[in-house]
């Protein structure tokens, strides 16, 4: 059997088996030099080549919906990974978000501490969280303090969900602000007078009514009538019953805003309007609230979420980090015309900044957010302040430049360029493999290469985190690593020609993608500069050397 029929063979025998497409490399590479070389297939080779591509393209597995491929029993909840707090039946410690309490909460398996317990529920907290657990399936509010020196306290979510197969409680943090012209809109709604909004503004800041008493000078007594009558008046029982009123408006409202009111009778839709999809943009905030704002396009390892060390460095240099989903992460659908993708998702950008009162940005693109922070930058230059570039994807011009990339790291590309239907089945091999042998081998043959990489992913805080990425990442389909691919494997040089604002690339000495001898050439041609390699750095750059991107964006 000759080359051509082999890859034929194998395209049909992958149809019931998804994971041999990952063993079957050296075929394939020999279909690539044959497209490159312009050899053609016979007919009949053709026609089955063909026939086997569209079975590829269209087979879908019976039943196959949204999956962990990281949980055993399939029984937790997926809010359990993204709790700050996570306690057990018998309300002891399981799990604490160290950014969120500030390393204070490490006693596993013990109580909470007596400090954690906010004045406003003084001890009625430890018993509001039991009766919660004792209802089942029952969500609250709480407010709690993040460490013993907090003066604020901060208000917190509370739901229950399956963990290993019982019952815990999980508590969300909920960062508020008062936010001035929703704040107007919620007032004039109610019908609140000036004292009572005061009331709502000072609760939503985490104050309590003794601290607001002695802030203006009148008696504790006085505020407590004008905190009842807001209560009445917005139909709550308790004050953070009423926090969380306003939290609820403050977002629908802020939503509402974004969304043309009438749409464009005909012609294109203008840059940086938005649309209703909007109002449905998912995001995160790390670092410092209300610091200086820095855009970040995420990769697909880590997602939009960052690990503590980021946050802290972020927080330490006055950075607050705004993650939106990128298109195809979680429930987030993509378009199949991959440049559309991309400008369709930064024109978005916009309407999400200004919700946010943020005139003007520091974006930070990683791996394969590159692309989308450089198109940011070219198609808003009037919010871009400067673009910082973490161990990118460097766009592919010409074949000659894979040369530079290990084959765990061109094969998919090169199979996205030639055969897209083999390269959705690549991605279902990868999550077949995923679900078989588990995440952490997986990434540790594509990043074989660099040992700094494979030393950093030997720390279990790291593995953890990369599992819950890519469990997100992956939970409903695997079209982010379809998309991602393709993207990838494009010239995507025409979504950010010609851009203005000052971009700098970053990379570190084992970074497998943005090796030395792609950087450097593609920022030649564009006018970019240049930092590295960074020494003890690889591929998860941003994540190994926080303090230095950091120090970066702040600086630039």
């Amino acid at each position: 059997m000759d080359k051509s029929a082999q890859i034929v063979a194998d395209a049909y025998a992958v149809v019931s088996q998804p994971e041999r497409l990952l063993d079957i490399h050296e075929r394939l590479q020999s279909l690539v030099e044959a497209h490159i070389a312009g050899t053609e297939l016979t007919g009949d080779v053709r026609f089955h080549f063909a026939h086997a591509a569209d079975l590829l393209a269209g087979e879908v597995e019976p039943g196959l919906g949204p999956f962990d491929p990281f949980d055993g029993n399939g029984q937790d909840s997926p809010a359990a990974r993204s709790a700050a707090l996570v306690l057990d039946r018998h309300l002891q410690l399981v799990r604490a978000d160290k950014t969120v309490f500030e390393d204070h909460l490490k006693a596993l398996g013990e109580p909470l501490p007596e400090w954690i317990w906010h004045p406003i529920d003084g001890a009625s907290g430890e018993t509001s969280m039991r009766s919660l657990l004792a209802r089942g399936d029952a969500s609250g509010a709480i407010r709690l303090m993040r460490s013993p020196d907090d003066a604020r306290g901060a208000l917190f979510t509370a739901s229950t969900g399956m963990l290993d197969g019982a019952p815990h409680l999980l508590l969300h943090h909920l960062g508020l602000r008062w936010d001035d012209e929703a704040g107007s809109a919620f007032i004039d709604l109610l019908g609140l007078t000036r004292s009572e909004a005061r009331v709502l503004e000072w609760l939503v800041g985490g104050g309590t009514l003794r601290e607001l008493a002695d802030d203006r000078g009148t008696a504790l007594g006085t505020v407590r009538n004008q905190t009842k009558s807001l209560l009445r008046k917005v139909g709550a029982t308790s004050q953070i019953e009423a926090v969380c009123m306003w939290a609820g408006f403050r977002q629908r409202w802020l939503d509402a805003q974004s969304i043309d009111p009438e749409p464009a009778a005909e012609g294109p839709r203008p840059r940086g309007k938005g649309s209703g999809s909007q109002a449905l943009m998912r995001f995160e905030r790390h670092g410092l609230l209300g610091g200086m704002p820095v855009l970040y396009m995420h990769s697909m390892l880590g997602g939009p979420h960052v690990m503590p060390a980021v946050d802290a460095a972020m927080r330490k240099a006055g950075l607050e980090l705004i993650t939106p989903w990128r298109p195809g992460y979680g429930e987030r659908t993509v378009q199949a015309d991959r440049f559309a993708m991309v400008r369709d998702f930064v024109d978005e950008l916009p309407g999400l900044l200004n919700r946010l009162a943020i005139p003007r940005v520091r974006v930070l693109g990683s791996v394969g957010g590159a692309a989308f922070a450089l198109a940011f930058a070219k198609v808003h230059p009037e919010l871009t302040h400067s673009v910082t570039l973490a161990s990118p994807c460097i766009p592919i011009t010409h074949r000659s430049e894979l040369k530079h990339l290990r084959t765990a790291q061109s094969l998919p590309i090169e199979v996205a360029r030639i055969a897209p239907s083999l390269n959705r089945w690549y991605v279902r091999a990868v999550l077949a493999r995923l679900r078989r042998k588990g995440a952490m081998e997986y990434v540790r043959e594509y990043f074989s290469a660099s040992p700094v990489d494979l030393d950093w992913m030997e720390e279990l805080k790291n593995q953890e985190f990369i599992r819950n990425s890519l469990n997100e990442a992956f939970a409903q389909s695997g079209e982010f690593g379809v998309a991602e691919t393709e993207l990838n494997a494009m010239d995507w040089t025409p979504l950010f020609e010609g851009l203005e604002s000052p971009v700098r690339i970053i990379h570190g000495s084992d970074d497998v993608l943005a090796r030395p001898q792609l950087v450097h050439p593609f920022a030649e041609r564009h006018g970019f500069c240049t930092e590295g390699p960074i020494e003890q750095s690889g591929s998860f750059l941003l994540f190994q050397q926080p303090d230095l991107i950091a120090a970066r964006l702040k600086d630039q």
